[in-house]
């Protein structure tokens, strides 16, 4: 654990946290703190996938929600027609 804390305190350490954090540190935030799913809630490697997987999707959903329909609240912009 020494070595490790030691590797990741360096400079190249710190390129690997800011690469980490890029990707999937905010998704687990949201599903462990908005979502609070902390804990799995069946045994068995295979069902522990299967129920991982719903909770991304639950996830991607959600974004899908925030982002998308932002776009489709607003009414569609007129496009006037051509002088001919």
């Amino acid at each position: 654990m020494q070595a490790y804390l030691a590797r990741m305190a360096g400079e190249e350490g710190q390129q690997v946290y800011k690469q980490r954090s890029r990707y999937g540190e905010f998704a687990q935030l949201q599903i462990k703190g908005v979502l609070r799913l902390r804990r799995f809630h069946v045994r068995g490697l295979k069902k522990v996938k299967q129920e991982g997987k719903l909770w991304a999707l639950a996830y991607n959903v959600l974004q899908w929600i925030r982002l998308g329909w932002k776009k489709l609240a607003s009414p569609p912009e007129r496009i006037a027609p051509a002088a001919c």
